[in-house]
């Protein structure tokens, strides 16, 4: 191949859907189980006006490995995923990775609660109200037929705008509720994906077979669950054992109770079946913070679908200089 690909944001939604995405995405999930994939642990740093992050892959199945980078800041977020040939060694493309980051973070969602949740679930609580509770609505809907979702967040407005928005998008039967325990009685699945600071939610709001999937509080010092959440869970699911260990919720609940930390297995496991869901759990659990396979896994595909159907922009290969050794 002469030349990269740069592949827009416009042209990611055009090539593959959420539904799409997720069979390369457990593909991905299975190669790290089973066929030699790995990740590369996700770096940050924050100040009081942002956050900088880095996470990578690499996958022998498919021959890529990727970096993606990506800023957050009050006035705006860029995300750029590249990625490389991992036999040549060869820059193969440079994608736009806010909405494949997106899909991936709801996918993971959605394959966890294909696992996790109770088969014959037909109502979902998201516990939000910004653009990820709609994928994460979405993902959920794609594993499980839903009939009814409730939507909490503190401000009346934003959960209406999001129950309305859910209406029209996926025909559902979707309502804001005005009170957080309104939204969680008896819920079957919930969805947390807040910007919550501190802990909110406790187990006993949450009904006996519930399935959780906390998707929020994945900087250091947040928290959106209490710690007899996970401390009363008959199964911790996470995509990244490692990077979820290091989160308030879970050193919070392995304060209050030693130990939890060693029952958190990763989700890979669950999808090749060397672990297996109780047979009737009180609780389950899904804690996600974001790893670069599930990011590699969805933009091999996107690069396999842009090639074939000649979509993105062609960019040079960097070409090796030698540096200058002093002015003039």
């Amino acid at each position: 191949m002469s030349q990269a690909r740069w592949i827009t944001e416009g042209d990611v939604v055009g090539l593959l859907s959420l539904e799409e995405a997720m069979v390369p995405l457990e593909a991905g999930l299975r190669h790290l189980a089973k066929d030699g994939a790995a990740t590369v642990p996700k770096a940050m740093h924050a100040w009081a006006g942002g956050s900088i992050h880095a996470l990578g892959a690499y996958d022998p199945v498919v021959g890529l490995a990727a970096f993606k980078t990506w800023i957050n800041t009050p006035a705006g977020a860029v995300a750029l995923l590249t990625l490389f040939d991992t036999a040549s060694g060869r820059l193969r493309a440079v994608i736009e990775a806010g909405v494949l980051g997106a899909m991936r973070t709801s996918g993971v969602t959605g394959l966890a609660t294909r696992e996790l949740a109770a088969s014959d679930a037909d109502e979902a609580s998201i516990i939000g109200s910004g653009r990820q509770a709609q994928l994460q609505l979405a993902a959920i809907a794609l594993v499980r037929p839903l009939r009814r979702v409730r939507f909490w967040s503190p401000t009346p407005e934003k959960r209406e705008g999001a129950a309305a928005a859910a209406r029209q998008r996926f025909g559902l039967d979707a309502v804001a509720v005005a009170t957080l325990e309104e939204a969680v009685a008896d819920s079957p699945i919930i969805a947390t994906v807040t910007r919550a600071r501190d802990p909110f939610l406790s187990r006993g709001l949450l009904a006996r077979g519930a399935h959780l999937n906390a998707v929020g509080a994945i900087l250091p010092g947040f928290a959106e669950t209490m710690p007899d959440v996970l401390t009363a869970a008959d199964m911790i699911v996470a995509d990244s054992v490692a990077g979820v260990a290091g989160l308030r919720e879970v050193s919070e609940a392995e304060a209050s109770s030693p130990g939890i930390a060693g029952r958190i297995i990763d989700l890979p496991s669950l999808l090749v079946g060397s672990s297996v869901r109780p047979a009737d759990p009180g609780l389950t659990v899904f804690k996600s913070v974001g790893i670069g396979m599930s990011d590699l896994a969805v933009a091999s595909e996107v690069l396999a679908r842009a090639e074939a159907q000649n979509v993105g922009r062609d960019i040079d290969h960097p070409i090796p200089v030698p540096p200058r050794w002093r002015d003039g």
